[in-house]
């Protein structure tokens, strides 16, 4: 939508009074939840009703999140994971994707992802949870692997 009305990202970010980067994460879906005012300001930026916006926006979670699914497997074999890290990091590890890598494949946002993987969030991330939904994955795997692995005691040997 951006492109269709000849803006770069700086310029949007411009426009908008904010930086470039947030334009980047909006576009790269790393925003689970849209602020009505963001989406009020880019439905007026680029001249298109706010639900075909929000809209698109999910589609194009959907689909980054399927590439992602078709690309890497779910987290079903975490359930005998016995090892010392946060089972998520291992799981990025082991696909060879940062953190920020994982959040952009999986249109997450980077703070409650990066929170969970230090142990500072004790709930798995709605927003895992909904990625998971989209890929058709069972998201209960990875947050057994964790609970598991804090009961275990690994969890404080980090």
């Amino acid at each position: 939508m951006r492109r269709d009305v000849n803006l770069t990202q700086q310029e949007v970010g411009n426009r908008l009074g904010i930086d470039r980067l947030s334009i980047i994460r909006y576009e790269q879906g790393m925003f689970g939840h849209l602020s009505d005012e963001l989406v009020d300001s880019l439905s007026r930026l680029y001249r298109v009703d706010q639900d075909l916006l929000i809209m698109e926006y999910r589609g194009y979670q959907r689909e980054q999140r399927l590439r992602f699914a078709a690309q890497y497997n779910n987290f079903n074999w975490l359930q005998t994971y016995k090892g010392r890290k946060h089972p998520l990091i291992y799981y990025r590890e082991y696909y060879k994707l940062s953190r920020n890598g994982l959040c952009k494949g999986l249109c997450l946002d980077y703070g409650p992802v990066s929170n969970y993987e230090m142990n500072k969030q004790r709930a798995i991330p709605e927003s895992i949870k909904i990625a998971c939904e989209d890929m058709h994955w069972d998201w209960t795997y990875l947050e057994s692997a964790v609970l598991e692995w804090r009961a275990s005691g690994r969890s404080s040997i980090i």
